[in-house]
C-alpha cells in the first residue's frame, strides 16, 4: 500500500513538471517572438534565438541538472550557434586581432593608387595648367575629362613608346586648333573671314590626317616587331622539343636512377 502511494505521488510530480514545462515554453516563445520582431531577427537565427530564450528560462526554474526533452535540444542548438559565431569572428581576424585584408583586392587598390599618383606627377611636370585644373576641380566630370585627354600620352611614355607619345601630343594640339577654328567659323558672318578660316582649317585637317596615318604605322611596326619576336620564340621551342624527344631514352634512364637509387648525402 505504501509503495502504491509513493508511485502515485511520483506520477503526480511528473505531471506537474510536464505542465510547468509547457507553460514555460509557451511564455518563452511569446517573449522570443516579441524580441525577434523588434530586433529584426529572421530565418534560422530567429528560431535559434527562441530556443535559447526558452532554454535560459527553463534553466532558471528547474536548475542546471534537470534539462530534459525540448529544453535539452534547445541548449544544444544554442551552444552550436554560439560556437559558429565564435569561429566566424575568429576567421575574420588575424593573429594580432585585426581584420585581415583580402590580398587581391588590397593589392589592386594599392596598385591603382600608385598609378594615379604617377599620372598626377607626370601631369604636373608636362602640363602644369591642366594639373592645376585637376587639383582645383570641383566636379568629378572635370577630373575625368582631363584624365581622358592626357592618359593615352602618359601610358605611351610609361610603356616606352616615345614615338607614339610624340604623335599623340601633336594630334592633341591639332585637335585644339581644329575645334577653335570651327568655333570661329560658326561665330562669324563675314564671308571673307570665313573663307580664310576654312582654308586654315583645311590645313589643320590635312596635318591631322598625316598624324593619324603615322600612328597607324607605328602600331603596325610594333605589331610586326612582336610577330617577329614570337616567331623566334616558336623556333626556339621547336628546337627544345626536338632535343627532348631525341634524348628520351637517356632522360628516362636518368629519372629511373633518381627514383630507385637516391643520392646519399654526406652529413658532416
Amino acid at each position: 500500500m505504501k509503495n502504491k502511494k509513493n508511485a502515485l505521488l511520483t506520477l503526480a510530480v511528473l505531471v506537474m513538471i510536464s505542465l510547468l514545462s509547457t507553460a514555460v515554453l509557451a511564455r518563452g516563445n511569446n517573449n522570443g517572438m516579441g524580441q525577434s520582431g523588434r530586433g529584426g531577427i529572421q530565418g534560422p537565427q530567429k528560431n535559434t534565438k527562441l530556443l535559447c530564450d526558452q532554454n535560459q528560462d527553463g534553466m532558471g526554474r528547474f536548475g542546471r541538472g534537470t534539462i530534459q526533452g525540448p529544453q535539452r535540444d534547445a541548449k544544444l542548438l544554442c551552444d552550436q550557434n554560439q560556437d559558429k559565431n565564435s569561429r566566424r569572428q575568429k576567421s575574420m581576424k588575424g593573429s594580432n586581432g585585426s581584420k585581415m585584408h583580402k590580398g587581391k583586392k588590397g593589392g589592386s587598390r594599392d596598385g591603382m593608387r600608385k598609378y594615379q599618383a604617377e599620372f598626377r606627377t607626370w601631369l604636373e611636370k608636362n602640363y602644369p595648367q591642366e594639373f592645376k585644373s585637376v587639383t582645383d576641380a570641383k566636379s568629378r566630370s572635370d577630373m575625368q575629362a582631363v584624365t581622358r585627354r592626357y592618359m593615352p600620352i602618359f601610358m605611351a611614355e610609361k610603356r616606352g613608346h616615345s614615338d607614339m607619345a610624340e604623335l599623340l601630343k601633336k594630334d592633341l594640339d591639332l585637335k585644339d586648333q581644329r575645334d577653335a577654328l570651327v568655333k570661329e567659323i560658326n561665330a562669324t558672318d563675314d564671308t571673307t573671314a570665313k573663307a580664310a578660316l576654312i582654308k586654315e582649317l583645311s590645313t589643320v585637317v590635312s596635318k591631322r590626317f598625316d598624324i593619324v596615318v603615322s600612328k597607324k604605322k607605328v602600331r603596325y611596326n610594333n605589331l610586326k616587331k612582336r610577330i617577329t619576336e614570337l616567331e623566334k620564340e616558336v623556333e626556339k621551342q621547336e628546337v627544345a622539343l626536338d632535343k627532348l624527344e631525341s634524348n628520351k631514352d637517356a632522360e628516362v634512364k636518368q629519372r629511373l636512377k633518381e627514383l630507385v637509387e637516391p643520392e646519399v648525402k654526406l652529413e658532416w
